[in-house]
């Protein structure tokens, strides 16, 4: 205290009254603030709700398989090597085979892919699974056809080691290419092609 009166030159304890004042008046304001975050720190560490999925849409099982075929289709036609006029159509056409098979109309397809779009903690879960589902489906696959085995016989080993970060880049072009046909279809909705 003595340093501090000997520092601003302060005689009496009216000069020292003023500036505890002044010190207390400009904390107050920095006082509010930190209880302020503090209050909205705590109450984001709250449970999260979980999110009530309509009834109406369809299960996420369903959805899951439906995207692995679409995604699929998808690949397909990349692989075709067209123009991309021929691409839309051969894709279309696929589309509406699959949501045929699956008994889906694309109303309803779409109308449950818009919900998951606007909840993506639950759209995160479906294309978790959705990876999950395309891996196994690549493992059935694979072990339908002959394995190229050594002379010894021993089966070959397969190197997971970027297998996550493989999984999490497929699973971010997937949302990122259904978003953009979400935008898309929000941009051109009279626009349908007859297949």
């Amino acid at each position: 205290m003595q340093l501090f009166k000997q520092f601003f030159h302060l005689k009496s304890g009216a000069g020292l009254a003023f500036l505890k004042l002044e010190f207390i008046r400009l904390i107050y304001p920095v006082k509010k603030l930190f209880l302020a975050f503090s209050l909205i720190g705590l109450l984001s560490c709250g449970d999260e709700e979980k999110v009530k999925v309509p009834k109406d849409l369809l299960p996420p099982a369903k959805l899951t398989s439906i995207l692995a075929d679409i995604h699929l289709a998808e690949s397909r036609v990349e692989l075709m090597r067209v123009s991309p006029d021929t691409a839309t159509v051969v894709f279309k056409r696929l589309q509406a085979e699959i949501f045929k098979k699956q008994n889906v109309s694309e109303k309803d397809f779409l109308k449950t892919y818009d919900f998951y779009l606007n909840n993506i903690k639950e759209l995160d879960k479906i294309y978790e699974r959705l990876v999950d589902t395309l891996g196994m489906r690549e493992i059935k696959v694979s072990s339908t056809k002959p394995s190229t085995a050594d002379t010894t016989g021993a089966s070959e080993l397969v190197d997971t080691t970027g297998a996550a970060e493989l999984k999490k880049e497929k699973m971010l072009k997937i949302r990122k290419q259904m978003q953009e046909r979400k935008a898309d279809s929000k941009a051109n909705p009279q626009t349908e092609t007859k297949l």
